[in-house]
């Protein structure tokens, strides 16, 4: 199944797909953006907290991969992890509908639909959840952040709404970018 998908759809899109999400500025900016959203929203001390976790989660992203011999996908084991990991700590809807239009526009148009592909997710899911799950016991533990909101301009985790908002735009920028990228490389 896996194969007649990568047939059909890495033909045509998948392999300048991979390459574009192969750069390193993508990275660099979804970086750099989501350091801005978790100090702006944040405490220091919360802030360093949830920043080192996703440090952690990196390297355990790469060691776990290189361990089990699997080829190190930067979507997935950087962008993936850590959209998975902001989905539990934001806990904002419009920010899962445009991950999951995210995450699926690169799993449609990726020639790499394989068993390494399937492995990679599962690292990368399981690294998430028990990466947040040690990010929740240490902030109730700690009380790193014992704000009350009660403002419809925050998510229920108190992260500001335009903030989200700015994710999603830039990820939407992104996904688009990479449809024009993968058809204009086809067509020229």
């Amino acid at each position: 199944m896996f194969e007649l998908l990568s047939n059909i759809f890495g033909m045509w899109i998948g392999k300048d797909m991979n390459y574009f999400f192969s750069y390193p500025y993508i990275y660099i900016v979804m970086l750099l953006l989501w350091g801005y959203v978790i100090i702006r929203n944040n405490s220091i001390k919360n802030s360093l907290l949830i920043i080192l976790l996703m440090g952690g989660l990196f390297l355990y992203n790469y060691v776990m991969t290189n361990i089990m011999h699997l080829t190190y996908i930067p979507f997935i084991n950087i962008l993936f992890t850590a959209i998975v990991f902001l989905l539990l700590l934001f806990r904002s809807f419009s920010f899962f509908i445009i991950s999951l239009l995210f995450v699926l526009h690169y799993y449609l148009f990726s020639y790499l639909l394989s068993t390494v592909f399937l492995k990679n997710v599962g690292i990368s899911l399981l690294g998430s959840l028990i990466f947040y799950a040690i990010y929740y016991f240490l902030n109730r533990r700690l009380v790193l952040d014992d704000r009350k909101l009660i403002s419809e301009q925050y998510t229920k985790t108190g992260y500001f709404v335009p903030d989200i908002c700015l994710l999603n735009i830039v990820y939407l920028v992104v996904f688009f970018a990479g449809l024009i990228y993968t058809v204009s490389s086809k067509i020229i």
